[in-house]
Protein backbone atom coordinates (compact mmCIF):
# COMPACT_ATOMS: atom_id res chain seq x y z
CA UNK A 1 0.00 0.00 0.00
CA UNK A 2 1.32 3.42 -0.52
CA UNK A 3 1.05 5.86 2.00
CA UNK A 4 0.72 9.16 1.59
CA UNK A 5 3.54 11.92 2.44
CA UNK A 6 1.44 13.66 5.61
CA UNK A 7 0.53 9.80 6.73
CA UNK A 8 4.67 9.03 6.46
CA UNK A 9 5.17 12.41 8.48
CA UNK A 10 2.62 12.07 11.09
CA UNK A 11 3.88 8.41 11.75
CA UNK A 12 7.70 9.94 12.25
CA UNK A 13 6.51 13.11 14.48
CA UNK A 14 2.80 12.71 15.76
CA UNK A 15 0.61 13.47 17.50
CA UNK A 16 -1.13 9.46 17.87
CA UNK A 17 -4.62 10.73 17.58
CA UNK A 18 -3.59 12.15 14.09
CA UNK A 19 -1.39 9.85 13.14
CA UNK A 20 -4.24 7.01 13.69
CA UNK A 21 -6.82 8.98 12.10
CA UNK A 22 -4.75 9.45 9.00
CA UNK A 23 -4.03 5.70 9.10
CA UNK A 24 -7.61 4.87 9.01
CA UNK A 25 -8.78 7.50 6.59
CA UNK A 26 -5.68 6.43 4.52
CA UNK A 27 -6.98 2.57 4.35
CA UNK A 28 -10.62 3.59 3.83
CA UNK A 29 -12.01 1.45 6.60
CA UNK A 30 -14.77 2.41 9.12
CA UNK A 31 -14.20 1.64 12.32
CA UNK A 32 -16.65 -1.13 12.60
CA UNK A 33 -14.54 -2.88 10.05
CA UNK A 34 -11.77 -2.09 11.58
CA UNK A 35 -13.45 -3.45 14.72
CA UNK A 36 -14.25 -6.88 12.98
CA UNK A 37 -11.02 -7.67 11.89
CA UNK A 38 -9.53 -7.35 14.79
CA UNK A 39 -12.38 -9.59 16.48
CA UNK A 40 -10.91 -11.96 13.84
CA UNK A 41 -7.40 -11.88 15.57
CA UNK A 42 -9.11 -12.61 18.86
CA UNK A 43 -8.64 -8.70 20.00
CA UNK A 44 -11.60 -7.12 21.49
CA UNK A 45 -12.33 -3.54 21.50
CA UNK A 46 -15.01 -1.00 20.92
CA UNK A 47 -15.78 0.95 18.03
CA UNK A 48 -16.31 3.65 21.02
CA UNK A 49 -13.35 3.11 22.21
CA UNK A 50 -11.29 2.99 18.76
CA UNK A 51 -13.13 6.68 18.52
CA UNK A 52 -11.88 7.92 22.07
CA UNK A 53 -8.30 7.00 20.32
CA UNK A 54 -8.83 8.99 17.58
CA UNK A 55 -10.14 11.72 18.50
CA UNK A 56 -7.26 12.24 21.58
CA UNK A 57 -9.49 11.76 24.76
CA UNK A 58 -8.21 8.43 25.67
CA UNK A 59 -5.27 6.96 24.39
CA UNK A 60 -4.05 3.06 24.69
CA UNK A 61 -2.54 2.77 27.79
CA UNK A 62 -2.96 -0.90 29.47
CA UNK A 63 -1.54 -4.67 28.24
CA UNK A 64 -4.74 -5.59 26.60
CA UNK A 65 -4.90 -2.20 25.00
CA UNK A 66 -1.29 -2.31 23.39
CA UNK A 67 -2.00 -5.76 22.03
CA UNK A 68 -5.08 -4.51 20.08
CA UNK A 69 -2.85 -1.62 19.10
CA UNK A 70 -0.26 -3.85 17.57
CA UNK A 71 -3.43 -5.69 15.62
CA UNK A 72 -4.76 -1.98 15.22
CA UNK A 73 -1.27 -1.43 12.74
CA UNK A 74 -1.60 -5.14 11.09
CA UNK A 75 -4.95 -3.94 9.91
CA UNK A 76 -4.07 -0.57 8.84
CA UNK A 77 -0.87 -1.98 7.29
CA UNK A 78 1.26 0.22 9.20
CA UNK A 79 5.12 -1.09 10.23
CA UNK A 80 5.18 -2.62 13.53
CA UNK A 81 5.39 -0.31 16.47
CA UNK A 82 4.66 2.80 14.19
CA UNK A 83 1.95 3.92 16.60
CA UNK A 84 2.76 2.45 19.83
CA UNK A 85 6.11 4.86 19.86
CA UNK A 86 4.10 7.97 19.45
CA UNK A 87 2.48 7.33 23.00
CA UNK A 88 5.41 8.11 24.75
CA UNK A 89 5.66 7.16 28.37
CA UNK A 90 2.63 5.78 30.31
CA UNK A 91 0.84 8.60 32.27
CA UNK A 92 0.56 7.48 36.41
CA UNK A 93 -1.88 5.71 37.39
CA UNK A 94 -3.07 4.39 40.49
CA UNK A 95 -1.65 5.99 43.79
CA UNK A 96 1.22 8.10 41.39
CA UNK A 97 -1.36 9.50 39.49
CA UNK A 98 -3.47 10.95 42.86
CA UNK A 99 0.40 11.91 44.28
CA UNK A 100 0.66 13.85 41.57
CA UNK A 101 -3.01 15.64 41.71
CA UNK A 102 -2.85 16.18 45.39
CA UNK A 103 0.59 18.18 44.84
CA UNK A 104 -0.46 20.16 42.24
CA UNK A 105 -2.00 23.24 43.68
CA UNK A 106 1.14 23.57 46.25
CA UNK A 107 3.44 26.13 46.94
CA UNK A 108 7.03 24.86 47.10
CA UNK A 109 9.90 26.99 48.17
CA UNK A 110 12.08 28.52 45.47
CA UNK A 111 15.67 28.56 45.02
CA UNK A 112 15.84 32.17 45.62
CA UNK A 113 19.04 32.44 44.13
CA UNK A 114 17.40 32.11 40.49
CA UNK A 115 15.43 34.99 40.86
CA UNK A 116 12.21 36.34 40.63
CA UNK A 117 10.67 35.02 37.56
CA UNK A 118 8.58 38.00 36.55
CA UNK A 119 11.57 40.64 37.33
CA UNK A 120 14.76 38.54 37.71
CA UNK A 121 15.44 40.22 41.30
CA UNK A 122 16.03 37.84 44.70
CA UNK A 123 13.26 38.69 46.79
CA UNK A 124 13.95 37.98 50.64
CA UNK A 125 11.78 35.13 52.65
CA UNK A 126 10.49 34.01 48.87
CA UNK A 127 8.22 37.38 48.58
CA UNK A 128 6.59 38.03 45.53
CA UNK A 129 7.86 40.52 43.04
CA UNK A 130 7.25 43.93 43.96
CA UNK A 131 7.76 45.29 40.78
Amino acid sequence: MHRPADLDHLLAYGPFPAALRAAIVARGLSLDRIRHRLARRGLSVSVPTLSLWQSGRRRPERAESLRVLSGLEQVLELPSGSLEILLGPPRPRGRAAATTKSLAGQAFPRDESAGCPQCGHAHPGGLGCWT
